[in-house]
């Protein structure tokens, strides 16, 4: 059995690189029904991982139905290939370049974990796919690669999670996109489109109204006291942080507050200009300072950085963030934040698919699933309610 060696460097990806190749394996008739598969050791020395890590990986597939361990006597394949053969088939792919992983990882593992637990609920098979690499053309490689196995592999459609618009990352959307289209596969798009405004694809989106998120949490933190608002960005911007800055504009708009660029951070925590121009703009506020940040991860550096500045969160700033993340209630002040309701969007993108393979012609459709603003103290509505 050849080695297929996982990077250390992806540790939280590598009990899912098991699961897909192990589902693999089980689906495509290489362990038959009622077959026992390679003991724990032989697994662990093939990935090149733990034993944890592949007690992990099992335990998913035993929830899941394709494999059963019996104390004393090893694990074997419960599932019949050639009944589920039947089924509806369909993948999710999330390619990612190394450098944004950590900015994104934790929704992209919420968006398959949910997926996951839908083809159990609703009897389908998924594959997963999560391309990772350091660089553009590495990635576009990967995504191709598993563009076409995905394909031989014969599903029906697949649910791609597109890279942020960061330099050469549109190319690997529209390959990977072109990639299925060209072999009759459907697509659907998590969370983004893969053309920047004001162009739209061809394909359908599901996601949330990131514009009408941008307004509520921006006007839930002037509603709560902040005087000069901030909003925290990253350099490279997507769609998605472009809404939600658009709705950020809004709220000022709507409360005679003046809006100016400069009031956009593009904010590297590795950068000290970065952090010193969001502290100088806190300390210049007349009243609390509020500062909404792309996403929960930002919003978490941000606080931070604020607290040992020797501000107050939330006395003298007010931040919030998107996601609702599982961190975000555990931060130093808990965070507000626009909740992503994951397991709606999923169920919802499924749907799409069924009704996309009924009627491909169909016109592309954006849907948004409604979002949910989660207050908690960092965004001051405790002190205002002592008011």
């Amino acid at each position: 059995m050849a080695a297929f060696m996982i990077s250390e460097k992806y540790a939280g990806l590598k009990y899912q690189s098991i699961i897909q190749a192990l589902e693999q394996d089980i689906l495509g008739g290489k362990y038959l029904f009622g077959q026992r598969i390679p003991t724990q050791n032989d697994l662990t020395d093939h990935f090149g991982v733990s034993r944890p890590t592949i007690e992990k990986a099992l335990e998913h597939l035993e929830d899941k139905g394709l494999i059963q361990r019996r104390k004393g006597s090893g694990t074997f394949v419960s599932i019949d290939v050639n009944k589920e053969r039947t089924k509806l088939k369909f993948a999710i792919i999330a390619p990612r370049p190394s450098q944004d992983y950590d900015f994104e990882s934790n929704f992209v593992q919420l968006i398959i974990s949910n997926f996951s637990a839908q083809a159990g609920k609703r009897d389908f098979n998924l594959l997963i796919d999560t391309a990772i690499a350091d660089n553009q053309r590495e990635l576009l490689s990967h995504s191709l690669k598993a563009a076409a196995e995905l394909t031989e592999a014969g599903i029906n459609g697949v649910f791609i999670l597109p890279v942020d618009f960061t330099g050469e990352d549109t190319a690997v959307n529209s390959a990977l996109v072109q990639s299925f289209t060209n072999a009759g596969v459907q697509v659907v798009l998590l969370d983004r489109d893969i053309c920047q405004m004001p162009h739209r694809s061809r394909y359908d989106v599901v996601g949330i109204n990131n514009r009408r998120a941008g307004f509520v949490v921006t006007d839930h933190l002037i509603s709560n006291g902040a005087k000069n608002l901030l909003f925290v960005s990253c350099p490279l911007v997507s769609n998605t942080v472009k809404e939600r800055i658009e709705g950020f504009k809004m709220a000022l708009e709507h409360h005679d507050m003046n809006f100016d660029n400069r009031i956009i951070y593009d904010y590297d925590s590795q950068n000290a200009v970065c952090r010193r121009g969001v502290i100088k703009a806190i300390k210049a506020s007349q009243g609390p300072a509020g500062i909404v940040c792309l996403n929960d991860q930002t919003a978490g550096v941000v606080m931070n950085e604020v607290v040992k500045s020797g501000f107050n969160v939330p006395a003298e700033v007010r931040i919030a963030g998107f996601d609702d993340l599982p961190m975000s209630s555990l931060l130093l002040c808990p965070l507000t934040t626009i909740r992503q309701p994951v397991a709606a969007m999923v169920q919802t993108a499924i749907d799409i698919m069924c009704n996309r393979l009924k009627d491909p012609d169909m016109p592309a459709r954006d849907i948004f699933v409604a979002e949910q603003l989660v207050v908690r103290l960092s965004c001051g509505s405790r002190l205002s309610e002592g008011k």
